[in-house]
Parts: structure tokens; C-alpha cells; sequence
């Protein structure tokens, strides 16, 4: 640079002193001035070169003089980015007014940046135009305003992804700042129109959550005036009609004249937490307040929580089961392969329950029904959770149930149903054990039912339970004894040693004198036996053969026991057939009702017609009861079979009302059908049936054979009671052949009683029969009981019945039994034989013995 001044100095920075004062003169004190200035100084030419600079500026950029001075300026800028942005300000500093820049990086000779902040002034210089360009160094504050940048851009990045709503708001509550999640809340997504605006604007600009906004007034005003941080919980109705829950912390800053300056709002939308508090706080009311014991384990099984019906029902504390095992719970009544498989089926199957033994705390045992689930958290077991209740009790009466539902509560024996699964099991046995030998046996108490009725069901009872010991202690330990019922056991023996000495020995037994109440009672014993089959065999045709077998010893009389043969079961098979065949005839009508007379042999007038069934066989012909009925009583069909009958003699009644005959019809009922629960619906409904076309109840009697109805006095009672009420006559036939006491048959309060045809018929020959005949009149006379004769075969017989007071009679000497349509026929040809008509004792009513009036 030709001409210029020395390197490092402006021109005239050198100006000789002044020879008068000694003082510099006025450019030297310039430069002096220029050099200790804080500022880079740069006399820059209007190219950009560079013509001077000060000390400062040297030492500001690394630089000597020579290596600066005559370079142009853009050695000074990191890239031409910043050279050209420089240029701006040049081209305003060509005016007389001074221009500036701040924060401009420059770049020193080491590569270091810095930041200053510039400014440009133009200056004449003899005839030069230049700038004069000062450069102070910013850098420390370049940085400090990065960092605080920095910090700022942390906290609204921060403040952007938090999921609570932030909200910024001025000292007049208008919205500065507010983060995503709080526009958010206030369904303001996406929008920027919220910005200075105050919650009374907002309100009106988002009308959806008006309410909200206006809300926020008052709790914001509450933290003003409080002048800390308050919290508060707003709910906010979503544009849905949902209302959310939102959580605040409210801040107030204050200027330091006290005035507010903003208020920081923090929020979150808890309406899922507070209800998912809510369903915690329940759930652990009912933990805690469970009936069932239940206990919480992690993943390892191990105990972490129990309510207090565990501790109630177990014994054990909170603390004390905390950390434990629940096989501290065992009680060892279970295997350990047991409790393998349970927790095998909960891993696998996620749960399990059934029924456990468990003890408690004080050493009881105690069973209870548990369920366990497992907690799985992403496919893998977390934890367990037990439900248990304490079924002790309910167990025990479970098997006190089951204990009755399988044993007489009498006597204490196994009961039928436990006799057939005892025999079934044996059978069971059997298939895997074919040289297995066993016996079934069915036994029933001869002259039980006398000391019944006798001595009353007190004494039959005790009677049963002496039996049930003695036959027990004739068994010894080869068999089982259970009661069938009624005066009925059975007997199971099983081993190879089934000697007859065994039978004999029980029936010899009971052939031995009891003593009851200090009375000496004698009954017998008969038994029926059918020993293995040489096949499985199954369980009814084993006890129907010993009933055969028993069926046998009954008609032998009784007091002995004989085994199953084959021939029996021809009749079984029989009976199968009748039986089958019965089913048919029911429903085909092949039952049809014949009717014999019932007379009054003095006046001949016909107080009556006993109906009698018949089966009109296709193949065999007209079948009398004799032939089927026995089938029948065995079998539930004696039901249907007296359901048939008396809907046929009722409605055999309309008929004959319908033609002007008006006739009590008799019926025969089976005892089993008589006795059971069904029968008085059965007659009930015949009735309503029949009632409503004019048949008057009181015209149908019903008829059941005296050994039967003693079967059970009691309920015979009941029913003969309530067909009283009906205004249905029950009469006891076949009357003689049982063991009818009087007080039994004043019990059963029978409106009539038939003597036996077995008596009736040998009255001219036995002079027993003749007396039992007598007697039997007597006893109905007594009682004011009407009596009927039955199956009287001569007109010898009659007037001899006649004689002993009995003036009502049916049989063969009067009629046969005949159907239906020939009644009426038959009633009006009937007339008595001469002697009957004279052999009538003045005085002696018309029917039978307690007078004309039954009709």
C-alpha cells in the first residue's frame, strides 16, 4: 500500500510533536486513543479492503498487521453466507447516518468463531471516501444467549410433550402458552385462534365447552387472590355430553410491584384414574368384605394378600400367611400327585376348581370348595388368585344325605338302592374274577305284619331292628344284610364257602322267640336265593330270581328258603309276556267290564253290580282276572288298569242312568294303586269327569281286599277318610282272610265288608267255616257295618245266610257275571227262590245288617 502510514496505524497517527508545547499533536493523540478503545476499529475502503485497524482489532481476530492490512474483508467471515449479509450494511452506512448489526459471526485466524455486534460510519479521508467500521466482541453473550435459547427451546419441547395440559396465561388470563394435551381438554386442536384470547373470549368461541371456560374464571381468580399454588379438580363436558374430570394446579406469578404478571396452569384428565380408584376402592370392599376366604399369590405361588375371611375360616393372620405357601394349608388328605394335577390344569387351562381338604391353623381339618384362576399378563402367568368357602357343613349334611339316601334310617342297613350298586359292584368283580362265587338273596318276615297292627309300629319297629341284629349275627362276616323295605331284606354273600348251612342257620334263627315290651313275640323267616349265573349277569334278573325263589317258599307256607330254579323262570318270562301284552290291551281297549249282582235274597230287590274286568284276548279268547291281575298288581300297570275301570263304570253308569236305570256300580282297586299318592287325583278326576253329566258320586263304591288295605293302616285311613268326604263307600273284601283286628277295622271306618266266597261256600259242610261266617255277621252288626255275602252257589246257601242275619249276597246261585247290556234284561226277570222270600226274619232290614238306608 504505497503512501499509506506505518502498518497498524491510521493515517496521521504519527504527526511530528509539536515544537512550541512538547505535546501530541492532534492524530497522534487519535491513534493513542484508537488502540486502547474495547472495540475492533477497521478503516474499510468501498471494495472491502481492509486499509488500517487498531490493536484491539488485531488481537480480536489473531492477526498481525501486514497479514490483515490490504486483505479484503471476507478473509473475517466464516463463508460467503455472511460476507454478502455484511453488504447491507455498507450500503446503508454510505449515507451520513451511522448503521449497525448485531451478532455477526466472524471467524478468527485459529478457526475459532466469535460474535460481535458492528457498526459502519463513512469518513473522508483526504480524498478518499472509507468506512469506519467498529467490531465489538459479543461471543461471551452469543453464547449466554444460545444457552438461554437453549433452555427455552428444552422447556417448550418439554412442556409441548407432556401429556398433562399446560397452560401459560397473562395477568389478565389471556392464553400465552398451552401445550397440545391442553388444547386437548378443551377440544382446541389444531387451532391457533385461541392465542391472547381470555377464558370469557374462549368461552365464546368454542361454545361446546363454555361451561368450562367460565369454570376456569373462578378457580383461576381463587389462586390470584390465595397467592400460591392452588389445586383444583373442574369437570369438563365434552362435545359428546361425556363429562371429564381435570386435575389443576393453578401458580401465580407476581411483578415486583405486586401486580400479576402470568399464572401457570397445570391439568390432567383423571375421570379414568378417579374411576379406575373407584373400581379399586370397590373391588377392595368386596375383598374385604367377602363371605369367601380369598388369597392373592404371585407367580412363584407364594402368598401376598388375604382377606379376612381367610383369616377367619383358616386361622391364620394377614401376616402370618404373607410370603408362605399355601400348602401350609394341607392337610393330607390329598396326595401330592393330587395337587400336581391341580396346578398342572391351572397353568394350562388358566383354572381350575373341586373340592379340597385343607387345615387349619388349630389342626382341623376342614373341606372347602375352591377355585383358582391365573393372572396372565401378556401370555405369561403373574399371579394367582383363590376363591374358597368353607363347605364343612354343608359336606356333612351332604353325607348324611347320601348316608340316607343309601341306608334304612331304621335300622341303620344298607337300603335297596345300596343293595342293587352293592350287587352291581360284585358283578363288576365278577368280569375280572370269573371264578368269583356269590349269592342274592331276598328275605321277608312271616307274621310280621300281626305283631304290627297287634302290638303297634312301635313294637314293629323295635321288632325290625331285633331282626336286622340277629340276621346279621347269622351271617357273621361272609355277607351283607340291607333292608328293602317294609318287612323285606336282602343278602349279599361272596366267597367260595356258600353253604346251605348258611340259610338254614338264618332262618333257624329267626324262628327263635323275640322278646318285645316283656312280651313274647314268634314270627318266621322266608328266603329266596339264586346264586351266581354262569354268565356277567345283571343286577334285576338276579334279584327277580330270588324273588321267584321266595315267591315259592311263600306259597309252601312260609319258615324255610329254597334257591332259584329254571322252571321259575318260565313263569317269570310269563309274566314278562302278560305283562307286555297288558300294555297293549290298555291301550287297544281290550279290557272290558262284566257285571254281577249284588241282591237282597228277602225282598229280591238289586241294591247293586260289583264290576268285574276282562280281557278280551284276540288270540286267547275272554281272559278272567285270575289269569293277569297278579301281573298287573306287581307292576305299576295296576294303575292304569283302575284308572280304566272306574272311567268305564262311570261312564257305564251314565248309560244306564241315560236309559232310567240308576245302579251303584262296585270297582275293584288294586292295593298298590289304592295305596299310592296318586290314586285320590285318579278318582278325583274320574269324578269331575263323569259329575258334570249328571252321575251322582255317592252311586260308585269302591272295593279293596282286606289283606291289602292292613298293608299300611295308616295311610289306608287317610284315603278311606277322604273318599268319606267324597261320598264314596269303601268296602274291605274278601273279608275273613286276613288279620283284621276290630280296632283296625273300626280305624279304617269301611262302609261295608264281603265276606269271602272261601267261607261262604263250605258254610253247609264246615261247621268252622259256619261259625266264622256267624261271627263275621256278629262283627258287622256290631260295628253298624253292612254286610255282603259273596259266592253263594245254592239257594241252600242263601237261606241259610239269611238265618244268620245276612240278607245281601252275589254269586252263582243269583247271577253269573254278565256285560253290560244284559243287565237290565237280567233285572227285570230277577226273582228270589220262595224259601229265600220266607226264610226272612220279621224285623230284619233289607240291606244287610245296619239297614236300608245306604243307597
Amino acid at each position: 500500500m504505497k503512501n499509506s502510514p506505518p502498518r497498524g496505524s491510521f493515517p496521521g497517527s504519527n504527526p511530528p510533536r509539536s515544537p512550541s508545547d512538547g505535546r501530541l499533536d492532534p492524530e497522534t493523540y487519535l491513534k493513542a486513543l484508537l488502540d486502547n478503545v474495547l472495540a475492533g476499529v477497521f478503516l474499510v475502503t468501498p471494495n472491502r479492503g481492509i486499509r488500517d485497524v487498531n490493536r484491539r482489532g488485531l488481537f480480536l481476530f489473531g492477526y498481525e498487521a501486514e497479514e490483515l492490512v490490504g486483505q479484503s474483508t471476507r478473509l473475517l467471515y466464516p463463508d460467503e453466507k455472511e460476507f454478502l449479509q455484511v453488504q447491507n450494511l455498507y450500503a446503508k452506512a454510505s449515507g451520513d447516518t451511522p448503521t449497525s448489526l448485531e451478532d455477526v459471526p466472524f471467524v478468527r485466524k485459529n478457526g475459532e468463531r466469535i460474535w460481535a455486534d458492528l457498526s459502519a460510519s463513512r469518513v473522508r479521508v483526504g480524498e478518499e471516501d472509507l468506512f469506519v467500521v467498529t467490531v465489538l466482541d459479543v461471543t461471551e453473550r452469543h453464547h449466554l444467549q444460545d444457552e438461554k435459547q437453549l433452555a427455552l427451546d428444552e422447556r417448550n419441547t418439554l412442556i409441548m410433550a407432556l401429556p398433562d395440559g399446560v397452560w401459560l396465561k397473562d395477568g389478565n388470563g389471556a392464553w400465552r402458552i398451552v401445550n397440545p394435551a391442553g388444547l386437548a381438554l378443551f377440544g382446541l386442536s389444531g387451532r391457533t385462534d385461541w392465542i391472547g384470547k381470555t377464558e370469557r373470549e374462549l368461552a365464546r368461541m368454542n361454545p361446546p365447552l363454555a361451561a368450562a371456560h367460565l369454570g376456569c374464571l373462578t378457580t383461576d381468580e381463587e389462586a390470584w387472590v390465595r397467592g400460591s399454588s392452588t389445586d383444583a379438580t373442574e369437570p369438563v363436558v365434552a362435545p359428546d355430553g361425556a363429562i371429564h374430570l381435570i386435575e389443576s394446579r393453578k401458580i401465580p406469578l407476581f411483578n415486583e410491584d405486586g401486580s400479576r404478571k402470568s399464572l401457570v396452569v397445570i391439568g390432567r384428565d383423571v375421570t379414568e384414574r378417579i374411576r379406575s380408584e373407584e373400581v379399586l376402592r370397590r373391588y377392595r370392599h368386596i375383598f374385604e368384605n367377602a363371605k369367601e376366604g380369598i388369597l392373592l399369590m404371585d407367580e412363584s405361588r407364594k402368598i401376598v394378600d388375604v382377606n379376612p375371611a381367610f383369616t377367619a375360616t383358616t386361622g391364620y393372620t394377614r401376616d402370618e400367611a404373607i410370603g408362605r405357601n399355601p400348602n401350609m394349608l394341607h392337610s393330607g388328605r390329598q396326595d401330592l400327585r393330587f395337587y400336581e394335577s391341580m396346578w398342572a390344569s391351572i397353568d394350562r387351562d388358566g383354572f381350575w376348581e373341586g373340592e379340597i381338604w385343607n387345615r387349619r391353623k388349630s389342626g382341623e381339618a376342614y373341606c372347602e370348595w375352591l377355585g383358582v384362576t391365573a393372572i396372565k399378563k401378556e401370555e405369561r402367568i403373574s399371579g394367582y388368585i383363590g376363591i374358597f368357602s368353607d363347605i364343612t357343613k354343608r359336606k356333612e349334611a351332604e353325607d348324611r344325605i347320601v348316608h340316607m339316601a343309601f341306608h334304612d334310617a331304621l335300622t341303620g342297613l344298607p337300603n335297596r338302592r345300596a343293595f342293587r350298586e352293592r350287587i352291581g359292584e360284585v358283578l363288576e368283580r365278577r368280569s375280572r374274577e370269573p371264578d368269583l362265587r356269590f349269592a342274592v338273596g331276598i328275605l321277608d318276615l312271616d307274621g310280621f305284619k300281626e305283631v304290627n297292627d297287634r302290638m303297634g309300629h312301635s313294637a314293629g319297629d323295635e321288632l325290625l331292628v331285633l331282626v336286622s341284629l340277629r340276621i346279621k349275627e347269622s351271617l357273621r362276616s361272609t355277607g351283607t344284610l340291607s333292608r328293602l323295605g317294609g318287612d323285606e331284606f336282602g343278602l349279599l354273600l361272596v366267597g367260595p364257602d356258600l353253604e346251605d348251612v348258611t340259610f338254614d342257620r338264618i332262618v333257624s334263627a329267626l324262628s327263635e322267640p323275640f322278646e318285645i315290651g316283656g312280651e313274647r313275640v314268634e314270627i318266621s323267616g322266608s328266603l329266596g336265593v339264586t346264586f351266581s349265573p354262569p354268565d356277567r349277569g345283571d343286577v334285576d334278573p338276579l334279584l327277580s330270581h330270588a324273588d321267584l325263589a321266595l315267591y315259592r317258599v311263600k306259597t309252601r307256607e312260609g319258615n324255610g328258603w329254597t334257591p332259584f330254579q329254571e322252571e321259575m323262570e318260565e313263569a317269570l318270562e310269563n309274566r314278562h309276556r302278560i305283562k307286555n301284552e297288558l300294555v297293549r290291551a290298555l291301550s287297544e281297549k281290550e279290557l272290558v267290564l262284566h257285571y254281577q249282582p249284588q241282591v237282597d235274597m228277602v225282598s229280591g230287590a238289586v241294591t247293586g253290580v260289583e264290576a268285574l274286568v276282562r280281557w278280551n284276548h284276540p288270540k286267547r279268547g275272554l281272559l278272567f282276572p285270575e289269569s293277569f291281575i297278579n301281573v298287573a298288581e306287581k307292576s305299576d300297570l295296576i294303575s292304569s288298569l283302575g284308572r280304566s275301570v272306574m272311567e268305564e263304570a262311570l261312564a257305564q253308569q251314565e248309560r244306564w242312568k241315560t236309559g232310567g236305570l240308576d245302579l251303584r256300580v262296585s270297582v275293584n282297586i288294586g292295593a298298590r294303586h289304592f295305596l299310592s299318592d296318586n290314586f285320590l287325583a285318579d278318582l278325583d278326576a274320574a269324578l269331575s269327569r263323569h259329575c258334570r253329566k249328571g252321575i251322582c258320586p255317592v252311586t260308585l263304591e269302591i272295593e279293596v281286599t282286606e289283606t291289602e288295605a292292613l298293608k299300611d293302616l295308616s295311610k289306608a285311613q287317610k284315603i278311606i277318610k277322604r273318599c268319606l268326604e267324597t261320598g264314596i263307600v269303601v268296602s274291605l273284601d274278601d273279608f275273613g282272610t286276613g288279620q283284621a283286628s276290630l280296632t283296625s277295622l273300626q280305624r279304617l271306618s269301611v262302609g261295608e265288608i264281603k265276606i269271602d266266597k272261601g267261607f261262604v261256600g263250605k258254610i253247609q259242610d264246615s261247621d268252622k267255616d259256619r261259625a266264622i261266617v256267624s261271627s263275621l255277621v256278629v262283627v258287622g252288626r256290631m260295628m253298624g257295618i253292612d254286610v255282603v255275602a259273596e259266592g253263594i252257589e245254592t239257594e241252600a246257601d242263601g237261606l241259610l245266610l239269611i238265618g244268620m242275619g245276612c240278607r245281601v249276597a252275589q254269586g252263582y246261585a243269583i247271577a253269573k257275571p254278565m256285560p253290560a247290556e244284559a243287565v237290565p234284561a237280567w233285572i227285570a226277570d230277577w226273582t228270589p227262590f220262595d224259601s229265600w222270600k220266607r226264610g226272612a226274619t220279621p224285623g230284619d232290614p233289607a240291606r244287610g245288617i245296619s239297614g236300608e238306608g245306604r243307597k
